[in-house]
């Protein structure tokens, strides 16, 4: 590749394909690789006026028993318990014998806080709940009863008068562990058990908007082991009401007729300056909204303040699990979501003297273009037979598993609207076992506790003739259903799984490779594991000026692991330009860049490095035109993405993913200016070339490289 130096003019280079561009640099040296391709490579997957309303399917209930105990040990008649969890809560007194029982559906209890309280809510304690029930089910929990925490709210309006009624509430792990309404002086105290970590406070009210405090790391800091989420301040907090806006969402199904009777609910809300947004789980009681007979529920509450896109999620038992996305700057105030009922999938399965199978596991899973995918799971009845209401639209897996036994799943087939399918039968075999050890370093050290997954396969949509989807949307995504299996090794760092037939990989450790296999009926299968290092490590490092060698402060740190599913990640370095932060042991690039944006640098360390080093100096700007080759005409107003192409793997895996960079547009002229750009690295530049209807890119093409040197 040759190098050439570009001053104060634009260095044209010859482009015979359909787009081409004019590079110059501004106090650097450019080293040019344009590499065009031809047009289209690299582009970058019977009617009634209302549906019928449904009834909601029992949910399978779970029933926690538990004693409240004071300081000294004794019972506590009186206290009263509760747990929240999506859509309602579950209460009790505690007896004479300081005993309760709390009822609630068994998937919804699951990973949740029980706490109980008494004197006022002066006094509680709380204990959270193990995502297996058969942890907590062998006896009743004890609670021993200490000094609430508590928290002062004061609720105002965007003209800081006192807003009275206001629902207001304390959340942890997405859960809400207390809430309350202001009073006349839009004064409330929430308190809560110590043992409780909040991570969210919030104020919300009909008409007037939400407010929320966030007391969590942000995403930049996960990681980061100097950083620390803020504290909940004893003094109290003011959260300000700033106004709200309407928002109508109506739920149509596939005859685009009004679906009553459904629950609708936002996600995610966040709000500018906070360090993380607040997912709505925390207050889903207060958050969801039911449809009415026309199909519509109404938000009158949606923050001002809020820019970024909401989901929202519809949820019944008779329809798809379906979302929908609004966007404020851009929205009229309504939204429209279509759903789908569900469809009967049916068969029985029998054992291998074709005697029925009582209580055997049948699970169906699908995938769509709709990238929501369907996740069932039922136990036959005494005869052996199974239904399960399944999303239409999908390609589906659907496997049957008993105590060690398995049988053949059944694929190859997709869900349509409208149509059942029958006789989807099972008939079970002992199962394969697949078992193995995973071990670490030069002794071979077993590891304990390591999460072995399975993924079990079924056929994809492209390949299999019967299986007909319709694409709405054009995304060309790969559409396969898949199912995971999960398991832990034990003392010895051995696992197993028991599996039927089909096409399968397991996945150990990350520094280990994904095997892929098929089973047939073959007794036993067994893949061993191991690493020299652990998952995962403690990296130590220092941001220093590239010139002067003296410490950066308050830089950020940004790094991407060479590895598909290792992530990211960040860290700001401390008063002596230090930081310390957990990573994935894998090769992994890492930038560094000041606190006022100027100087930046990026290096490469290995898997076992420890420590690393990092040179930042001043940064570099290009500029260029975008023109059509063939006439000549430079192509206003188009987007054009920059970025630096990451391998994850080894350096020709063919996979790569984007770090640094970013995007903008061409001025009227087709001109365009790269700022911010790190000497030494190689920027990718792509213009779009198709769009969707709002005018937003949706593929691009490479038209060329840039890579500015110091110069």
């Amino acid at each position: 590749m040759k190098e050439v130096s570009v001053s104060n003019r634009f260095q044209k280079f010859s482009l015979r394909q359909q787009i081409g561009v004019l590079l110059f640099l501004l106090g650097v040296t450019l080293l040019p690789s344009f590499s065009l391709r031809p047009a289209g490579a690299e582009e970058t997957k019977t009617k009634s006026n209302k549906a019928e309303v449904k009834k909601p399917v029992a949910e399978e209930m779970l029933t926690v028993q538990g004693i409240v105990l004071d300081a000294d040990g004794k019972p506590v008649k009186g206290a009263k318990a509760v747990v929240y969890y999506y859509n309602g809560q579950a209460t009790a007194s505690s007896n004479a014998d300081g005993r309760f029982e709390l009822s609630a559906p068994k998937l919804r209890f699951r990973g949740k806080l029980i706490s109980v309280s008494a004197n006022e809510g002066k006094l509680q304690a709380g204990i959270q709940l193990p995502w297996e029930s058969k942890e907590f089910l062998k006896e009743p929990l004890k609670f021993r009863l200490g000094p609430a925490k508590k928290v002062e709210l004061i609720v105002v309006d965007a003209n800081d008068q006192p807003v009275s009624n206001a629902i207001t509430g304390v959340v942890q792990h997405y859960d809400l562990i207390q809430s309350g309404r202001t009073d006349a002086t839009g004064r409330i105290t929430l308190r809560y058990p110590q043992s409780a970590t909040v991570e969210n406070i919030y104020a919300l009210k009909n008409g007037q908007g939400v407010d929320y405090r966030a007391y969590v790391l942000s995403r930049e800091q996960h990681g980061d082991k100097n950083a620390k989420a803020p504290e909940v301040p004893k003094e109290p907090i003011t959260l300000k009401l700033e106004g709200a806006s309407s928002l109508r969402v109506r739920i149509i199904d596939g005859n685009k007729q009004p679906v009553p009777n459904v629950s609708v609910y936002p996600w995610y809300l966040t709000k500018p300056g906070q360090p993380a947004g607040m997912n709505s789980a925390g207050f889903s009681t207060f958050a969801k909204m039911i449809t009415d007979q026309d199909g519509q529920a109404v938000f009158d509450w949606i923050p001002n303040w809020q820019e970024s896109k909401i989901t929202f999620w519809v949820f019944n038992d008779q329809y798809t699990r379906t979302r929908g996305v609004y966007d404020p700057k851009k929205g009229d105030g309504t939204l429209t979501i279509q759903v789908y009922s569900l469809v009967p999938i049916s068969g029985k399965v029998v054992r291998q003297n074709g005697s029925p199978a009582n209580g055997v596991i049948v699970t169906a899973v699908g995938e769509g273009y709709r990238m929501v995918r369907f996740s069932k799971t039922v136990k036959t009845n005494p005869d052996g037979s199974y239904k399960i209401l399944a999303a239409p639209n999908m390609a589906y897996l659907l496997i049957a598993q008993g105590e060690k036994l398995a049988a053949d799943p059944q694929t190859d087939f997709a869900v349509m609207p409208g149509q059942p399918i029958k006789n989807l039968d099972f008939k079970l075999r002992p199962a394969t076992r697949i078992f193995g050890q995973i071990t670490q370093g030069e002794k071979k050290k077993p590891v304990e506790g390591f999460h072995v997954s399975l993924c079990q396969y079924g056929s994809d949509a492209h390949n299999t003739p019967q299986v007909k989807l319709v694409d709405p949307d054009g995304k060309k995504y790969w559409v396969q259903p898949n199912k995971y299996h999960y398991t832990t090794t034990d003392k010895q760092g051995r696992y197993e799984f028991f599996i039927g037939s089909g096409k399968f990989d397991i996945r150990g450790p990350s520094q280990c490779k994904i095997e892929k296999f098929e089973i047939e009926d073959e007794k036993e299968r067994e893949f061993n594991f191991h690493t020299a290092l652990p998952e995962r490590g403690e990296l130590q490092g220092v941001v220093i000026n590239a010139k002067t060698k003296k410490p950066i402060a308050s830089a950020k740190v940004y790094g991407i692991a060479r590895h598909q599913f290792m992530g990211t990640l960040r860290a700001t370095t401390d008063e002596s330009g230090k930081f310390i932060v957990e990573r994935g042991l894998h090769r992994t690039v890492i930038s560094a860049t000041s606190k006022n944006g100027k100087l930046s640098g990026v290096v490469e360390i290995g898997a076992g490095d420890k420590t690393v080093t990092i040179p930042i100096q001043p940064m570099a700007t290009a500029k260029g035109i975008i023109f059509d080759a063939h006439n000549s005409k430079t192509l206003a107003n188009r987007e054009v993405a920059y970025n630096v192409r990451v391998p994850l793997g080894d350096d020709d895996s063919g996979i790569t993913t984007d770090f640094l960079g970013g995007t903008i547009k061409t001025d009227n002229e087709g001109k365009f200016e790269l700022k911010s750009l790190v000497v030494g690295q190689k920027y990718t530049i792509l213009v779009t070339t198709k769009f969707d209807k709002d005018g937003r890119g949706t593929s691009w093409r490479r038209v060329g490289t840039v890579t500015p040197k110091n110069g």
